[in-house]
């Protein structure tokens, strides 16, 4: 019997910590919830992100997956091999859209793996150097997206890395699904690197007609309405869009400059996420691409604290 990659992160318990016992009372009134199989997956796939801030090289290609700092021991523990490098070296763009060339501070070099103990091809992209640059060089600008959906923009230096690595990561995803027609494709990531894993479900999904898993980490908002919708309601693999207490990216770009987030959203409310000993009490779910609670009932911050401290530090091995 074959079984997806998503049934085992359930049916598997973390090394990293023992679980806590699942709370009895639903985390929310609406129909999505959260169950702690879930969140021991939430907590492995936050150490496939993490991997890729230090596995994002040609020279690992081929090499187990480990990192230093503790930073994946459940990755490192189980046999998951680095299968393809992307680098998106490009921190200075051409002008668009009339605007003068300028240094977007964005590189989110990615990586494919391939889990051989949960039967998994991820996709995993690494997030900007620092959130502040991030914020600093931050373009409210949407590109034209119409290839992934009608109406559809994607945040410019999102877009520009996506297309850049895009051409390599097809001819991996296919390399590696032609030899393990049973596995499961999957796309993670943390800060910028979470925005890219979601264009790159948005696009692949239909491209290549195939199912993804999309679990993001800290991502800021990724496009317009029409392409958050689009995302939300694809319907070809399940999207986690995981956010953590007045994480600053999330917030980030504004609504009010035309950008909305993937639905749904699990919120980690708890300030202190430093280790996998997390409480599921402590996770709530908010459906909607612009809703009112979870991460937007915080506001608008300025601290980074919350961004780098998913389950422990997320690039604690950058």
């Amino acid at each position: 019997m074959k079984v997806s990659f998503v049934s085992s992160l359930l049916a598997l318990p973390l090394l990293a910590a023992a679980a806590p016992k699942p709370e009895a009372a639903e985390l929310s009134s609406r129909d999505v919830t959260v169950t702690q199989q879930e969140l021991n997956g939430f907590m492995y796939m936050r150490q496939l992100a993490s991997a890729a801030y230090c596995n994002s090289k040609d020279s690992l290609v081929g090499q187990k997956v480990t990192c230093s700092n503790n930073a994946c021991p459940d990755i490192g523990a189980a046999n998951v091999v680095n299968f393809a490098h992307l680098e998106s070296n490009h921190l200075t763009d051409t002008p668009h859209d009339g605007a003068n060339s300028t240094d977007i501070g964005i590189k989110a070099d990615g990586a494919v793996f391939i889990d051989h103990t949960r039967g998994g091809i991820v996709m995993s992209f690494m997030g900007s150097k620092s959130w502040q640059s991030f914020m600093t060089d931050l373009d409210f600008t949407g590109s034209d997206s119409s290839e992934i959906c009608s109406g559809c923009t994607v945040h410019y230096g999102i877009k520009l890395t996506y297309d850049i690595i895009e051409g390599a990561l097809i001819n991996a995803l296919n390399s590696a699904r032609a030899q393990w027609p049973s596995y499961q494709v999957v796309a993670t990531g943390h800060s910028i690197g979470a925005g890219v894993a979601t264009v790159a479900a948005a696009r692949l999904r239909n491209r290549l007609n195939v199912d993804i898993q999309l679990y993001t980490f800290g991502s800021p908002r990724v496009g317009n309405d029409a392409f958050a919708t689009f995302v939300t309601n694809q319907n070809r693999g399940r999207n986690y869009r995981i956010t953590h207490y007045d994480d600053v990216v999330a917030a980030l770009p504004p609504s009010w400059a035309g950008f909305a987030h993937v639905s749904p959203e699990y919120w980690l409310r708890r300030k202190d996420a430093s280790d996998f000993n997390y409480p599921l009490s402590e996770v709530v779910v908010c459906e909607g691409i612009n809703p009112k609670g979870c991460r937007n009932s915080m506001g608008t911050t300025l601290s980074g604290k919350a961004h780098g401290e998913y389950f422990g530090a997320i690039s604690a091995c950058y």
